[in-house]
């Protein structure tokens, strides 16, 4: 099995005729957390989802190297295909969006786990298991979207992101919506998360103390270019 999460070489993206990401290099290796910090505008965003094929038809994607999960992908059409939902992760800016409001959180959980082939007894032990991981019941599991708080939202859309146990979680600024204290909540089960399943991170945040504290690695996107990163063997000598 591939030690790499990620690897991308001289990753670029336009917009019509702007170049929002100019010649990206990014390596993340499984089990690792990565933040990646910048200003607004800045292309964080862009990265995250240039890296999963969601930008859309008016983005150009390219790339001299794309894997993913030690899967070679050609960057002007990714297609995950089995990986995402599967062994890719992700958890959306707008956690509310992503939620069916006309769905309870535990139905729409259970729908997910039926798309990726659980047995229909387990769904419903299985989507408990989720809740509880992270933070929420069966009073959460009985509830639509709009009678939730935003943070709970946000935990029921963690769970949909988990329900596959991927290998590599991707995070758009999960800080975005929350105070400090609802921040540091978060902060402290990530940390619990990742310890207990083992996946890579890669989280984009303006909030450089969330970053920080989820992350043993943080770069900053500059001009649409991420500084040089150590390599593993690099990084293993400075711990």
């Amino acid at each position: 099995m591939t030690t790499t999460a990620i690897v991308a070489r001289n990753l670029r993206v336009w917009r019509g005729d702007t170049a929002v990401l100019d010649g990206v290099d990014l390596r993340l290796m499984r089990g690792e957390a990565l933040a990646i910090l910048g200003a607004s505008g800045a292309g964080k965003s862009t990265l995250l989802y240039a890296l999963v094929g969601a930008l859309g038809p008016r983005a150009t994607v390219r790339a001299e190297t794309l894997t993913i999960l030690g899967r070679a992908l050609e960057p002007s059409r990714v297609d995950l295909g089995p990986l995402r939902g599967a062994q890719v992760g992700l958890l959306p800016q707008d956690a509310a969006a992503s939620l069916d409001p006309l769905w309870s959180v535990g139905r729409a959980l259970r729908e997910i786990l039926q798309v990726l082939g659980v047995a229909r007894a387990a769904r419903a032990t299985r989507a408990a298991a989720l809740l509880a991981e992270v933070g929420l019941d069966a009073r959460h599991d009985r509830a639509r979207p709009h009678a939730l708080s935003g943070g709970e939202q946000q935990r029921a859309a963690l769970a949909m992101a988990l329900a596959g146990d991927p290998a590599l979680l991707l995070l758009d600024e999960p800080t975005s919506a929350l105070d400090g204290d609802r921040a540091r909540d978060l902060a402290a089960l990530l940390r619990r998360i990742r310890a207990h399943r083992g996946m890579a991170l890669l989280v984009v945040s303006h909030d450089h103390a969330f970053a920080a504290s989820v992350c043993e690695r943080v770069v900053t996107l500059v001009d649409g270019r991420l500084p040089p990163q150590p390599s593993a063997s690099e990084r293993s000598h400075e711990a």
